[in-house]
Order: C-alpha cells, then structure tokens, then sequence
C-alpha cells in the first residue's frame, strides 16, 4: 500500500514538473521581435554611440512616424531629424537627409552623439522592449524603450 502512495505522489510531481515546464517554453515562444511597422511612434532614447543619454532634467526622445517615413528627435536642447528609407531585408532601416536646429546649447555632446547615430542607423534588432539602431558592422549606435501615453 506505501509503495501505491509513492507512486502516486511521484506520477503527480511528474505530470506537475511538465505543466510547469510546458508553461514556460509557451510563455517564451509569445515574445515576437517587432516588426518594422510596429516602430512607428515616440521612444525614449537611454543610449547613443555607446553614451547613457538619460537625463535628470529632459527626457531625449525620438519619433519615428512611417505614414510620412520620418524621424525626429529631441536631445539636449535641438532638434534632429532626418527621412527613413528600407532596403529589401526585413530589419533594415537608415535614417539619410538629417538635419537639426543650430541653437547654443550649454552641453551639446548629447545631441553630437544622437546626431551621428543618426548617421550611421542601418538596421534595427529588438530585444523585448528595447529596440536596438545598429550600423553597417551590427554595432549597435542607439538604443531605444518605447514611450508609455
């Protein structure tokens, strides 16, 4: 009769265990990297030729709308943007035609670094919630965390 319970007890925890385990590979298989169209909308930059851009003061930010194939971003205290373009492979997304605002600004090395990542945007990669500008070496140069209305 004890050797019935443990048997049972074992054939429980087993069919548990597989529950549990089947749970989380279908938990991991839901997260899908986005799309390119699923990049239209504001971001918050964190981080810009290798350069933690947050700021206690002003939240950098950068726009990304498809319908008109634009991207703006707000830094330090200009203004850059540019027009976007894909080439044929899926992930592929270059930002070319940039300009930005001139204004003096007292600490102008953020809106330098957000200007050349720009520059050099050739494709982009997502990690869950953070999107990832790499340029043609697959160096990332931007890092991005979508903005919450």
């Amino acid at each position: 009769m004890k050797a019935i319970k443990f048997i049972l007890i074992i054939a429980a925890i087993s069919m548990i265990s597989c529950k549990v385990k089947q749970t989380n590979n279908n938990t991991q298989q839901q997260i899908k990297p986005l799309t390119f169209e699923q990049l239209n909308g504001n971001w918050h930059i964190i981080e810009a030729m290798g350069i933690n851009v947050e700021l206690d003061s002003v939240l950098p930010t950068l726009n990304i709308n498809l319908n008109n194939m634009q991207v703006s971003a707000f830094a330090n205290c200009n203004t850059i943007s540019a027009q976007i373009k894909r080439e044929p492979n899926d992930n592929s997304i270059i930002f070319y035609n940039s300009m930005t605002t001139m204004m003096l600004c007292p600490n102008d090395d953020i809106d330098n670094h957000i200007k050349k990542a720009f520059e050099l945007t050739r494709i982009f990669t997502t990690n869950q919630n953070i999107i990832e500008l790499k340029n043609h070496d697959n160096t990332t140069v931007m890092k991005l965390k979508r903005l919450h209305k």
